[in-house]
């Protein structure tokens, strides 16, 4: 771990800042806890800059400014420290870090913990080693920082707050994501650093309903600069103000026409072949279909029709279908009483299901009957998935997402397969373990941070940036929260697959940046993130 200074030591040295109580733990990927506790300081040379933690020693806690001019000499400095559990540590220089602010340090992260003090990683620029975290057991991260940036430039990432890089210049946003492991070839950050002022943002804010009012002169991500003076005083605490000339300013697009049925035909050759699936995507993605399109449009987006089929083999398709979804429906339907009585994991998913069923949408005419025909088809082609999909069988939230598509299809096995569709595109968000859910939180985190930074701080300082509060919004598509033809149209932008599979979640961005100052000001806790959407 010890890394001595590389500078003559014949130049004067000067202590610009001190922190004391700085620990750290010499074994960290141990079971056993091995900490010694020393101090940091940052030292300037007539010729260097220097960040350097260094144990305390047995005999005093005195700047060691001057022996670390002898230590550059080659000297021996004491050897005896004093840990905080009591224990004596002898040749403790093995422990020391120093290194040139100028020529070797790359970069600091910073940590906060709701427990614990806060703490602080070294990354070096040779082979981007991280030295042990250092813990401020008195806190004073901030001051430190703003110390560091009298030595040196420091630039702090514009996709992780926490992240600063020292006297390096190169692409900030590119660089921030390699280090914090989210950059990869044809990633979705990779995608949206590229494109933040383009149609991603251009719908997802058409479909919040207002654009942003922020321009920038430049059209280039600019670093984003520690500036003391710019922080704002809330009763939840400090927030640093960033500039509004981070991201290019983005343009309003206007939703193009629905596609009605005599456009629809006019997409398909004399075969009954679609003749450019990447124009009829982009069509559905900036327009939407009209009603009487809709049946055979999703039947497309949601998988039951190859985009390259001709008119016969879907005729084909859709027989064969119909037949197979009363095979599936059956076996349930044959089902005697006597089985259904050892059959406790489908008496369970079959009871959650219809308690599910009598409050799915009966504000809409067709669900308002309780045993009425709509209903009726819900709860069956519900049981029938149940079968068909047993591993994952039945989750609250399934009858929003079929509603739609059978209220669309109209026909109970079209609607069926549709609705399989649908899941296989978001049915890992209804596993138990929600590894899916959690992945696109993070991701959402991520977009945030880089888009809005003022935003991503306060969640943070509410405890919010695990984004649980979209969970009902991905789970079900926004489904409760809109009204039904706008999430028709909004499926339909996310099915289109024109943009990206993650587009869902730059719709969850605009919505967030929408409300963004609204949040702020009123000091939005968690119960009222839910109701964002409604403002």
């Amino acid at each position: 771990m010890n890394t001595r200074p590389r500078y003559d030591h014949t130049h004067q040295s000067h202590v610009h800042g001190r922190f004391d109580r700085i620990i750290v733990n010499t074994a960290p990927n141990s079971k056993e806890t091995n900490t010694i506790e020393g101090f940091i300081e940052l030292i300037l040379t007539s010729n260097d800059k220097y960040f350097c933690w260094t144990p305390y020693t047995a005999q005093s806690k005195d700047s060691l400014s001057e022996s670390f001019l002898d230590l550059g000499s080659g000297q021996t400095v004491p050897s005896e420290a004093s840990p905080i559990d009591g224990s004596t540590y002898t040749n403790y220089d093995d422990y020391r870090i120093c290194l040139s602010l100028e020529t070797e340090v790359y970069s600091f992260r910073r940590y906060h913990t709701l427990l614990g003090s806060p703490y602080i990683i070294v990354q070096a620029k040779e082979d981007k080693y991280s030295y042990p975290p250092l813990y401020f057991v008195d806190g004073n991260t901030k001051n430190f920082f703003l110390l560091v940036d009298e030595l040196v430039e420091v630039t702090r990432s514009p996709t992780d707050r926490n992240l600063y890089f020292i006297n390096d210049l190169s692409d900030p946003l590119t660089r921030s994501m390699v280090v914090s492991g989210i950059y990869e070839k044809d990633s979705y950050m990779q995608t949206a650093a590229h494109v933040a002022g383009g149609t991603f943002m251009q719908m997802g804010h058409y479909l919040a309903g207002k654009l942003p009012k922020r321009g920038q002169k430049s059209d280039k991500v600019e670093y984003v600069k520690i500036d003391p003076n710019k922080t704002v005083y809330s009763s939840l605490g400090s927030f640093e103000l960033i500039g509004e000339e981070e991201l290019p300013e983005i343009p309003r697009v206007e939703k193009q026409p629905d596609i009605q049925m005599q456009e629809w035909n006019m997409f398909f050759d004399e075969y009954g072949r679609i003749l450019d699936i990447l124009h009829v995507k982009e069509r559905i993605f900036y327009g939407g279909v009209s009603d009487d399109v809709r049946p055979e449009a999703w039947k497309f987006l949601l998988g039951l029709y190859p985009w390259t089929s001709t008119l016969t083999e879907r005729e084909s398709i859709l027989l064969r279908k119909r037949e197979e979804y009363f095979i599936v429906k059956n076996q349930w339907l044959s089902i005697t009483p006597e089985q259904e009585d050892n059959f406790a994991k489908y008496r369970s998913r079959k009871h959650k299901i219809d308690k599910d069923v009598v409050r799915t949408d009966r504000f809409i005419e067709q669900y308002k009957e309780k045993d009425g025909y709509y209903l009726t088809l819900l709860r069956e082609i519900l049981i029938t998935y149940c079968f068909f999909n047993w591993d994952i069988g039945y989750a609250q939230g399934m009858n929003d997402l079929l509603s739609p598509i059978l209220l669309v299809m109209e026909v109970e096995a079209d609607a069926f397969w549709c609705f399989k569709g649908s899941m296989a595109r978001s049915g890992k968000n209804f596993h138990k373990d929600q590894i899916s859910l959690h992945a696109q939180f993070t991701k959402l985190a991520n977009l945030l941070n880089f888009v809005d930074p003022g935003l991503y701080s306060y969640l943070e300082s509410i405890d919010a940036l695990n984004m649980f509060f979209v969970y009902r919004w991905l789970l079900i598509l926004f489904k409760r929260e809109f009204e039904p033809n706008d999430v028709k149209r909004i499926w339909e932008a996310i099915w289109s697959d024109f943009i990206h599979p993650d587009f869902h979640l730059f719709i969850v961005l605009g919505i967030l940046v929408k409300q963004s100052e609204t949040i702020i000001s009123n000091q939005f806790l968690f119960d009222d993130l839910l109701k964002v959407c409604l403002l």
